[in-house]
């Protein structure tokens, strides 16, 4: 899969980034401040926020002419990428 092509996005970075966002969701004092939509939606975005990566920026996307800068002609493409996909 791509997770285990890409040095960086991968499960990895996905499992600490999810565990980062829990800690500080439900393990501190954050969580007095946050509804339970918010550490839902706090906890989605950590899960979901570089969902298909293909370990290069929008910028290399773009100059290479890859289909997805076709799909998302805008700057934050692989932001909307990751969107789309979840």
């Amino acid at each position: 899969s791509m997770w285990d092509l890409c040095e960086f996005h991968n499960f990895s970075h996905v499992f600490s980034v999810a565990h980062a966002a829990f800690m500080l969701s439900f393990r501190s004092s954050a969580q007095e401040c946050l509804t339970r939509a918010d550490q839902l939606a706090i906890m989605l975005g950590s899960l979901l926020h570089d969902l298909d990566h293909p370990g290069v920026n929008s910028d290399f996307l773009t100059k290479c002419a890859n289909p997805l800068a076709d799909k998302y002609p805008r700057p934050t493409l692989l932001e909307e990428h990751h969107l789309a996909l979840a």
